[in-house]
């Protein structure tokens, strides 16, 4: 369940947010009490939460995690609808539901996280790069190219730059159509799931037998460039554009 961050914020510190507000989740869930005493520590549950989670997520993630359309039942009640046996049930499943779904929450940024904090080159292709480089995507150099010797090289694939390839297979220039439905073969064939990163070329050390550079791993991700930019704390992001002819 991934979650959007909000421009200008810190994975980091929004990790924190969530985990703050899970942990008060399961506190609530476990709170005792009459129906009037769990109404209350629910809304002021929702009332902390939106407060730490408020600049943090985007509107549409605060809905689905917090002011969900069964807050919005529950929050207009007064003492006089609060009825021991139905109401303490609802209020039960909401929060026994907020839990499943901040923990997922809470899961799936960790893993964001860790996913964008390797050590390596994070490198965002133009889509000129795959149809001007003379060598074919999976055969390309890139440390050559990016100057660099044995860092691993992370391949970022934005969506706009798959759009690009799949109009170009219909180009009417004969090259610009072959590489474009070369590098989308390639893409299909490694990249089995959009979700997680494959490797492209594996690492070599052989040149180390004869002095030369060994080759690190040049992982690939397919992602947008908001999942590849949110949470990434690599040391060093490089875009790249094919140089002109």
């Amino acid at each position: 369940m991934l979650i959007t961050p909000l421009p200008g914020t810190e994975s980091d510190n929004v990790l924190k947010a969530l985990e703050s507000v899970y942990m008060a989740a399961v506190n609530a869930r476990g709170a005792g009490g009459n129906v009037m005493e769990r109404h209350d520590g629910y809304l002021k549950w929702v009332d902390d939460a939106v407060y730490a989670l408020r600049g943090q997520i985007s509107g549409a993630d605060m809905d689905r995690l917090i002011l969900t359309c069964r807050y919005w039942m529950l929050q207009p009640l007064t003492t006089d609808h609060l009825v021991q046996g139905p109401l303490n049930r609802v209020i039960s499943t909401e929060l026994d539901e907020r839990v499943i779904a901040l923990e997922a929450a809470v899961k799936a940024l960790r893993a964001q996280i860790a996913r964008w904090s390797r050590p390596g080159v994070f490198v965002i292709p133009d889509t000129s790069l795959f149809i001007e480089h003379l060598e074919r995507m999976d055969a390309m150099d890139l440390r050559a190219l990016l100057g660099i010797r044995e860092e691993p090289v992370h391949l970022l694939l934005p969506i706009v730059v798959i759009d690009e390839l799949g109009n170009l297979k219909q180009s009417r220039d004969n090259h610009q159509r072959r590489r474009a439905r070369q590098t989308l073969r390639i893409i299909d064939d490694r990249l089995t799931n959009p979700l997680e990163p494959a490797e492209l070329q594996a690492e070599d050390y052989t040149p180390l037998d004869n002095g030369g550079i060994p080759r690190g791993r040049s992982p690939r991700s397919w992602c947008s460039t908001r999942q590849a930019m949110s949470g990434c704390r690599s040391p060093t992001t490089r875009s790249w554009t094919a140089p002109c002819a």
